[in-house]
């Protein structure tokens, strides 16, 4: 039996368990980026991707070794806030229209630069303008539609605090 731990036979079983031990050891598990839930939601529209997850049904903590998880809410990426539509908030008039229509916009405290965009039904950029609104309450602002070619657009105003859209018929 001594002359076997001496062989050469043992010390190459020996180290060749010594490297497997190794590489497990040094080895992490994978978690693949997984949310449980009972519903949710993914839509990504003209800069904006809202992500959300509603409620959690079961939940399991993933241990191995030193390392815990615990499923949770997902924490969807940061963007635009889109602000709902309201009364008076945003008004384009006349709708539809044909050689001008007027945007009334309602301001938040502490909006200093507004931009205006419109958007044709393939999502094109048809016009932007860049509005430092003077007071503090409302924007009225006039579109020349007049070399626009009849359809639908989408109006969006973007301010310091949030956006909002809304959909514009440009007829003959």
């Amino acid at each position: 039996m001594e002359l076997f731990f001496r062989s050469k036979k043992f010390i190459t079983v020996c180290l060749l368990l010594l490297a497997a031990a190794k590489v497990m050891a040094q080895s992490k598990p994978s978690f693949d980026r997984d949310v449980k839930s009972s519903t949710g939601f993914s839509q990504v529209l003209p800069g904006i991707q809202l992500d959300f997850t509603i409620g959690e049904a079961v939940v399991v903590p993933l241990v191995y070794t030193d390392l815990a998880l615990t499923q949770g809410f997902q924490q969807p990426p940061a963007g635009p806030v889109v602000k709902p539509p309201g009364a008076d908030d945003l008004v384009l008039y006349p709708n539809p229209a044909e050689d001008q229509a007027s945007i009334k916009f309602s301001l938040d405290t502490g909006t200093t630069k507004v931009d205006i965009r419109v958007l044709n039904r393939i999502g094109q950029l048809i016009f932007t303008d860049t509005v430092l609104p003077e007071g503090n309450y409302a924007l009225l602002y006039t579109l020349n539609t007049s070399a626009w070619i009849p359809g639908i657009y989408v109006v969006n105003i973007k301010m310091d605090t949030g956006l909002s859209v809304a959909k514009l018929l440009v007829k003959m």
